[in-house]
């Protein structure tokens, strides 16, 4: 009764000791009545934590993946003391891959036209006269290779442009790639692996030196585009082949490795040569300005080099 007074608000004849007796008892009901209402709610958001997929328990430590290296790492994985493949730089579609801008493809244009102007200008002092049945003739000597300053020219490409450069480099040997020192390591490749590639190599290689030969003859009578098609097939078909060899784990460093294949075009052209090293060709002189070419013969012993005759006029 004298905590429901004192409740009331009436302290009115209610002992002192009563009163304690009511603050106490009111303080325990207050208690009691917050204990059950936070029990509620603390149930409440473990109800909805649950729902939410969330987790009371304690946090475990994912396990680490495996992150794809990027950026300065690719570069790394593609760093050779080679220099870069020009015939690559002389393809439009390959500057168009590259993103060049008009200043970036001029600057590539003059470094190549001032080595093909030196390469010219040695031709020309090797060529020398020689008098044979059937008028005169003209014997040409082996010139130095031609240099290009590589330097200059990947100092005009931007540095993505210049790993996408190495990434066409690998794109262009087709299974020969799998061979490259950088891609060994890459793919980390076991000795059975190695093994296997070489004999896919080995399958491919006759049949590249035929397609090569077919692509040049093609070239020359003006069809090129089929031949190009031909050889870019013929790579895709063998590092299709070494790609089976392949763990899936493989095949996606791969990828991140060389980038996206471009479609067949002339730059597959980049990875032929124009004609065997070190042939000595015969140009001889006909009437009405024409020009035949002998048969490829060694060179004459000793003899120095002397201009050739001029062409006949029409």
């Amino acid at each position: 009764n004298a905590a429901t007074r004192f409740a009331a608000g009436s302290h009115a004849a209610v002992p002192a000791g009563a009163v304690a007796a009511a603050e106490e008892v009111i303080t325990d009901m207050l208690l009691t009545k917050l204990t059950k209402v936070t029990a509620v709610l603390l149930a409440g958001v473990a109800a909805l934590g649950f729902g939410f997929g969330l987790r009371t328990e304690p946090t475990v430590a994912a396990p680490a993946t495996k992150s794809r290296p990027a950026g300065d790492d690719l570069t790394a994985a593609l760093k050779t003391a080679r220099p870069i493949n020009v015939a690559l730089l002389e393809q439009d579609e390959v500057l168009t891959d590259l993103k060049c801008t008009p200043d970036q493809r001029q600057a590539i244009a003059d470094v190549i036209k001032a080595a093909r102007d030196e390469y010219r200008e040695a031709v020309q002092g090797a060529m020398r006269k020689v008098a044979g049945p059937g008028g005169a003739a003209v014997r040409m000597t082996p010139p130095p290779p031609i240099k290009y300053d590589t330097e200059k020219l990947a100092a005009a490409l931007k540095a993505e442009q210049l790993i996408r450069v190495r990434q066409l480099e690998l794109h262009l040997k087709g299974p020969h790639a799998f061979v490259d020192r950088r891609v060994v390591r890459a793919l980390g490749l076991t000795a059975e692996q190695e093994a296997k590639v070489e004999e896919v190599i080995v399958r491919y290689e006759p049949e590249y030196a035929n397609q090569v030969k077919t692509a040049l003859v093609d070239g020359a009578d003006g069809d090129r585009a089929d031949g190009d098609k031909a050889l870019a097939e013929l790579g895709e078909k063998f590092t299709a082949d070494c790609l089976k060899l392949l763990t899936k784990e493989q095949q996606a460093t791969w990828a991140w490795l060389v980038g996206k294949r471009p479609e067949a075009g002339a730059w597959v052209r980049a990875g032929t040569s124009n004609g065997p090293a070190g042939a000595v060709g015969m140009f001889r002189f006909q009437g009405g300005g024409g020009v035949r070419v002998a048969p490829v013969g060694p060179a004459p012993p000793g003899g120095g080099l002397v201009p050739p005759p001029p062409l006949p006029k029409k």
